[in-house]
C-alpha cells in the first residue's frame, strides 16, 4: 500500500490500484446509505452484515477518488463484482479502515 496525501491509500481491488479514504466524507455517505448512526460506528467492524461491508468499501473507494481528483463511476453493484473476483480485497480495505481510526490511539 502506497500513502498518497493525508489518509488516502492505494489497495488492489477490480483489477488494478485505486485510492481509498475513510475520512468524515466516507463516513457520512456510509451512515447515509447503510442507514447508521453516529453512536453506531464505534462497533462498525464487529456485527456488519455483507450489504454493509460492501456499503463501506464503495465509500472508502468513492472518497478516495474525490480526494485523488478522479473520475468515479464504480457503482455498489460493481464494488460486490470486485469481491467476486478478489476476496481477499475485502480485508485489505478494510485494513485500511481500521488503521484509519487507530492512529489517534497508540
Amino acid at each position: 500500500q502506497q500513502q498518497h496525501n493525508n489518509m488516502v491509500k492505494s489497495v488492489k481491488i477490480g483489477g488494478e490500484e485505486r485510492p481509498v479514504k475513510f475520512g468524515f466524507s466516507a463516513l457520512m455517505n456510509f451512515c447515509d446509505l447503510a442507514g447508521y448512526k453516529l453512536n453506531d460506528l464505534g462497533r462498525l467492524g464487529e456485527d456488519m452484515t455483507l450489504g454493509d461491508a460492501v456499503k463501506l468499501i464503495w465509500c472508502g473507494l468513492k472518497d478516495g477518488a474525490r480526494a485523488e481528483k478522479k473520475e468515479f463511476s464504480t457503482s455498489v453493484e460493481d464494488v460486490a463484482d470486485f469481491l467476486d473476483d478478489d476476496i481477499g480485497a475485502l480485508n485489505d480495505v478494510l485494513a485500511v479502515f481500521a488503521e484509519s481510526f487507530t492512529k489517534g490511539e497508540k
